[in-house]
């Protein structure tokens, strides 16, 4: 029988499926949103076996829809969000809901860990300092607040190792995801005891740390799903780890993701990190380390502008408004998407036409920016991949070209893509998967350099 493949990507918004055949072809796609128990601008939780029922749903739907049976599926490959935490009994079972990552209830806590342990906290952890959507900041609070969840045999567990968990009955997790929650240690490959010590925790409350890509064994099944004796199961680690797979990263490669947050991810070879105060990094699944620049100012940024100028969600007439005006008109307003929501915003004046135009080349400058500041990258040192939802306006992806002075390669490659092929071995990615290129224009590029001159000097 030859292998089905089904692909799981927990994310924070939606859960997505997709099911593969041996040669990674989707056969099939769908999502359905993860719902919360409470989401406010300070709490976010959401029940565990709720959303699990809610995923089993989606999978047998796409299993029909498919028209095959889930005991086809032999190959199992999670992917997801980081840093969303709940506490299990000796029975394994979810004594409080998951505390999601977005939570930030434990911002007295990151603080008093960042007092701790700065200056050496990102020498073990992917993150520069703790921040409380972490794991970290979330145990420390728990503690304090409600002391009784991890007292005795109380357990921690991740969402991506709940999902596993629920196939496998295994109580494991993987290096990618726990690098990014603050009580993992890069270097030393094992949970950071003075971490746990300062907690006031012990290394028993938590998971076995298994290799990313590696088959979780299977004791028995909890999922209720029809499925083959011998399934083997995965971690294709965070999701923007999966997404640089789906596209076969190389060590001179950078992928600018433009999703609802503007992620830059590349890979770094053997040499470990941290590679910089404001950068990410952490293992990557093949080998060697990565390194990431992760904020919240993706196509949000974007849709924030185009509400704000339009007063409707119609990207189309936003980027009609924006190409009316000429790239040669000299421009004399400036949109500076990290100062959303306070008086900097723009600099300068402009009409709507104007202040559409600069919404996106401010976008374009902000890449630009943090490549050049952040990853230090030269003109002619890295070939540059697009993906993301952002991608696909073909506008943005050509200035973004002019901009850089770079010919970028458009792909088809996601996250899905990617966690299915962590769970085949040696596979290669279908040949479809770039859909397009980008190509820069020189005189454009020239006229950019002077406006990207114009936006530093007045960011400044």
């Amino acid at each position: 029988m030859k292998e089905i493949i089904l692909a799981i990507d927990c994310g924070t918004t939606n859960l997505k499926a997709a099911l593969f055949d041996y040669k990674l072809n989707c056969m099939i796609s769908g999502e359905t949103a993860l719902e919360y128990l409470k989401k406010d601008t300070i709490s976010a939780e959401f029940q565990g076996k709720k959303v699990w029922q809610t995923l089993k749903g989606l999978i047998i739907d796409l299993a029909a829809s498919a028209g095959i049976k889930t005991e086809r599926i032999n190959k199992i490959s999670i992917t997801g969000q980081a840093n969303s935490i709940t506490i299990l009994d000796d029975k394994f079972d979810e004594i409080m809901p998951f505390i999601s990552w977005l939570d930030i209830r434990s911002k007295k806590e990151s603080r008093l860990i960042y007092e701790r342990f700065k200056g050496k906290f990102q020498q073990h952890c992917s993150i520069k300092e703790p921040r409380p959507g972490m794991a970290v900041s979330k145990l420390l609070w728990l503690k304090k607040h409600n002391p009784e969840v991890l007292d005795g045999d109380g357990k921690l567990i991740s969402f991506l190792s709940y999902i596993a968990m629920m196939f496998t009955s295994s109580f494991v997790t993987e290096p990618n995801t726990a690098a990014l929650e603050g009580i993992y240690s890069i270097p030393e490959n094992k949970w950071r005891q003075e971490i746990l010590d300062y907690i006031g925790i012990n290394a028993a409350q938590l998971p076995e740390i298994i290799t990313t890509g590696s088959h979780i064994p299977v004791i028995r099944q909890k999922s209720g799903l029809p499925l083959p004796g011998g399934i083997k199961v995965i971690f294709a680690g965070n999701d923007q780890t999966a997404n640089a797979v789906a596209n076969d990263l190389e060590n001179r490669n950078i992928i600018i993701n433009l999703g609802t947050a503007l992620v830059l991810y590349r890979k770094m070879g053997i040499r470990m990190g941290p590679f910089g105060e404001d950068s990410i990094w952490g293992p990557y699944p093949e080998g060697g380390f990565y390194e990431m620049y992760c904020d919240r100012f993706g196509t949000n940024a974007v849709d924030w502008a185009l509400n704000e100028l339009l007063y409707s969600g119609d990207i189309q007439e936003f980027i009609k408004l924006a190409s009316s005006r000429k790239y040669t008109t000299d421009s004399n307003i400036f949109f500076y998407p990290s100062k959303i929501g306070s008086n900097c915003l723009w600099k300068g004046d402009g009409n709507r036409e104007q202040k559409a135009r600069a919404v996106f080349e401010g976008m374009c400058f902000y890449i630009k920016d943090k490549l050049e500041s952040l990853f230090k990258v030269s003109d002619l040192e890295y070939s540059l991949t697009l993906t993301g939802g952002g991608s696909k306006n073909s506008y943005w992806s050509q200035m973004i070209a002019d901009v850089l002075g770079k010919e970028i390669s458009l792909t088809s490659g996601d996250t899905l893509l990617g966690c299915a092929k962590l769970a085949v071995k040696g596979s290669r990615l279908p040949g479809t998967r770039q859909v397009d290129r980008f190509h820069p224009d020189k005189k454009k590029t020239e006229w950019f350099n002077k406006q990207f001159k114009k936006w530093s000097d007045l960011n400044a």
